[in-house]
């Protein structure tokens, strides 16, 4: 996966505001793993991939995705620390 922007995060936690908490670590280990592959085959054949993008993060992340709240709603920060705290482990994982 490309170098995670702080646009990266927020468009994630957009994205995982507008559903359901339980889904969200599912929605996101799906997302990581497409920004991945999508950086794979970028790096391969020398192209984006199709649906997934140039292996960034928010390019990975399927659209419409919500407008982002202002970081004072608890909703926007708790999807925030959510996507970090997930990106960090899954970083450490690698």
């Amino acid at each position: 996966m490309r170098q995670i922007t702080h646009s990266d995060v927020v468009v994630a936690a957009c994205a995982l505001r507008g559903m359901p908490r339980g889904r969200w670590p599912d929605a996101l280990r799906v997302w990581l793993d497409r920004a991945h592959a999508a950086d794979i085959y970028r790096k391969r054949l020398g192209r984006f991939h199709p649906s997934w993008g140039n292996g960034a993060l928010g390019g990975a992340i399927p659209r419409p995705i919500p407008t982002e709240a202002p970081l004072s709603d608890p909703d926007q920060m708790e999807a925030m620390a959510f996507v970090i705290e997930a990106l960090l482990a899954w970083r450490h994982s690698r």
